[in-house]
């Protein structure tokens, strides 16, 4: 089985490479008749992406701390003082204007960029859309399963090998 995957799995990866396409997409706005609309979906894209990932990283850290604090009210030694509470972070001041569903906008976008009669291999491995193709070879994979049958179920045991 063959993967060609240019977009990454994790939000932090993510970041980076709409980060970069971003950029290097506005040396191309001429060759590949970027329009207006295509560039406020990029730049809306990016930010808010960029805004709701990095709000989200710090609800996480401030609920770290929120716990961390009710535990030392909860269970610290006797006679210490409690200190501050951690002040949640503020919310993104996200343009509500901001259409949803910008991933698929923003892939729809990338496959009509693909189709265009300047685009050529090189502006796609620059802007980051053209992906290095993965060769998974499945024979490699198996399962081992073993089952017994007990008065009155089955139990399976199951080993992963090379998985």
């Amino acid at each position: 089985m063959m993967t060609n995957r240019y977009f990454p799995l994790t939000e932090a990866a993510q970041l980076i490479w709409l980060g970069n396409f971003k950029l290097k997409l506005w040396g191309y706005l001429l060759i590949l008749a970027i329009t207006l609309a295509e560039q406020e979906l990029v730049t809306n894209t990016n930010d808010a992406f960029n805004q709701l990932v990095n709000y989200t990283n710090a609800l996480n850290t401030y609920s770290v701390a929120m716990t961390e604090y009710k535990h030392r009210l909860m269970e610290g030694k006797t006679g210490d003082a409690l200190g501050t509470a951690p002040v949640p972070p503020v919310p993104p001041a996200i343009d509500p204007t901001v259409i949803v569903g910008l991933f698929p906008q923003l892939f729809a976008l990338i496959t009509n960029i693909k189709t265009r009669t300047n685009f050529t291999n090189d502006i796609g491995k620059t802007l980051g859309i053209i992906g290095s193709t993965v060769i998974i070879d499945w024979t490699h994979f198996f399962a081992n399963l073993i089952g017994i049958s007990l008065y009155n179920s089955i139990e399976l045991s199951f080993v992963k090998k090379n998985i």
